[in-house]
């Protein structure tokens, strides 16, 4: 973002949403909850320079994280989000039609798939991908979105619950 910030633009003016992964990429459970924060504040006073936005969401390097971190992460005002497909396209044996199968059979509801940018049998992928979900009747929406909808749901829920 910092060398591309137009990039980082254009993601938003077509309706994505930019989330914080770290600034240098480390293994926050290693960190004190001090460095974890300098570590997503850094990625976010960058995004807020560059695009103007506000950026509450996280995703852990690799998903390590452990209630220490979450903790100190929720008590700064993020939102931690992680996966549920990994198709694994990061691994050099994972091919293209790989990528695609493991992302059209294991997405279901309120699924979010986690890919690698810059990955070309990613980025090869994705035409097929999104058409065969689009097929099944699966829509693409930002993670904001999913967790509202997911929010309401849950919501109505304990609403039925209680007039019963």
């Amino acid at each position: 973002m910092e060398k591309y910030p137009y990039l980082a633009n254009l993601i938003l003016a077509r309706g994505h949403e930019i989330g914080d992964h770290t600034y240098m990429h480390p293994n926050l459970t290693r960190l004190s909850n001090e460095k974890v924060l300098a570590e997503l504040d850094a990625t976010k006073r960058i995004v807020r320079d560059k695009t103007g936005k506000e950026i509450y969401l996280f995703r852990p390097p690799g998903g390590r994280v452990n209630r220490r971190v979450l903790k100190a992460a929720q008590e700064d005002g993020y939102r931690q989000v992680l996966w549920t497909v990994l198709p694994k396209d990061h691994e050099e044996s994972v091919t293209k039609d790989a990528i695609v199968r493991r992302v059209v059979g294991e997405t279901n509801n309120y699924g979010i798939i986690c890919l690698h940018q810059g990955v070309q049998k990613t980025i090869d992928a994705m035409d097929e991908v999104i058409d065969r979900l689009r097929a099944k009747g699966f829509r693409f929406v930002t993670v904001s979105q999913l967790l509202g909808e997911k929010e309401r749901i849950e919501l109505a829920k304990v609403d039925l619950r209680a007039k019963r």
